[in-house]
């Protein structure tokens, strides 16, 4: 499903890239298997919340969903467990809207958050019933409710009366034990009209004299490295991209001795 979308002459992303500090662990929370016994799909206009256990603090790296169809777009979010008699309450973090690849789905949030050891609810909002994904019938907590996707953003509330049944998705978040990361500039994707032609120019801001590389990301997938120099900086790199359809970029950071920064946000253009 593509959109044109129409863009000023300069778009820029509003989330930073960050680099955290060394010594840094990743842990994972949800469900990290994806071969999972069936197929669950027919979810669209549903926001569906599944329970996790986080084990110790943390800040929030991403979030990850495995498709087996990729159909429609797709948002993914995190609520805490504050609602009544501990269903999901207050949303702490989302991603952008996205168009979703067969396989892991692995976004950046919007913003940083720091999460301490306790339950918490893995959100998903699909917009096509097309989409299909791995589930376990027989062992999770699940809460949903209906609301209609329109690419808006996760209600900052879930629902106070949500359905309820027992269902595990291949679904996780990524925290990092380390130190809140310190943000960097913002990514930029500079085109001067209402769509772009190849190769895409991108350019972002490096404010870390740590030497290290930088991964281009389109649509969720990997496309490229480019190396990094001494000092801070613009860096820049181009990308070609399939023609008469609307892509979406992200770049991330990594280093020797270092986890990978969070995601920058996403930065959309249509590509005649």
């Amino acid at each position: 499903m593509s959109r044109r979308i129409n863009w000023t002459a300069l778009l820029i992303l509003l989330s930073s890239l960050f680099l955290p500090t060394t010594g840094v662990h990743a842990l994972n929370f949800g469900e990290t298997n994806s071969a999972l016994p069936q197929s669950d799909n027919g979810n669209a206009g549903l926001i569906l919340a599944q329970q996790a256990t986080l084990t110790q603090s943390g800040s929030l790296l991403s979030l990850s969903f495995y498709v087996i169809n990729p159909a429609g777009l797709l948002r993914l979010g995190l609520y805490d467990n504050t609602g009544t008699g501990g269903n999901p309450g207050n949303l702490l973090a989302q991603t952008a809207e996205f168009v979703p690849i067969a396989g892991w789905n692995t976004r950046g949030l919007l913003t940083t958050i720091i999460l301490q050891a306790g339950t918490y609810w893995l959100a998903y909002w699909p917009s096509s019933n097309s989409l299909s994904f791995a589930k376990n019938p027989d062992s999770g907590t699940i809460r949903y409710f209906t609301l209609a996707y329109s690419g808006a953003p996760f209600p900052v509330l879930f629902s106070s009366t949500p359905s309820l049944s027992t269902t595990t998705w291949a679904f996780y978040g990524t925290v990092s034990d380390g130190a809140p990361p310190a943000p960097a500039s913002g990514v930029q994707v500079q085109f001067t009209a209402l769509s772009v032609v190849n190769p895409v120019g991108l350019q972002w801001d490096d404010p870390s004299p740590i030497i290290g590389e930088f991964e281009l990301w389109r649509n969720g997938v990997f496309v490229s490295v480019s190396a990094d120099v001494e000092g801070v900086g613009v860096r820049s790199t181009t990308d070609v991209a399939p023609v008469a359809s609307v892509h979406c970029w992200q770049v991330r950071a990594t280093a020797a001795g270092y986890e990978p920064s969070l995601f920058s946000n996403e930065a959309c253009a249509y590509v005649q």
